[in-house]
């Protein structure tokens, strides 16, 4: 009866370190996944459209969603009123093409060239 009860303690130790481990996320793909959320968003989001003025605050700071489908959903925006609308614009017009990134949130801060 002891035995069992080692046993059975045992595997159930066992089985529960093995889920947790398979629900731990791997921090090098949450890496490449931010790193590779960042490329595309520099690469569609730029100032040239812009005439910059030294005077405001250039910083954009989004909470986006990325959809099912992979388009970015703005949750909340803040920012100058002229550098959030092209952040809003740039990303209705996106579509992330990395399937890992689907469902996820991300706060991202845009900061625009001051000079």
């Amino acid at each position: 009866m002891k035995t069992l009860r080692t046993l059975t303690t045992v595997v159930l130790l066992t089985g529960m370190f093995s889920v947790s481990q398979a629900l731990t996320p791997n921090n090098e793909s949450v890496n490449g996944c931010l790193k590779e959320l960042q490329t595309s968003f520099s690469k569609k989001i730029n100032q040239t459209e812009l005439a910059w003025d030294q005077q405001k605050n250039t910083e954009v700071v989004a909470e986006i969603r990325v959809s099912s489908e992979g388009r970015p959903e703005i949750l909340a925006i803040n920012g100058d009123a002229t550098y959030r609308t092209l952040v809003e614009e740039k990303l209705k017009t996106m579509k992330i093409e990395k399937p890992s990134l689907y469902g996820k949130t991300f706060v991202c801060r845009f900061k625009f060239r001051t000079n």
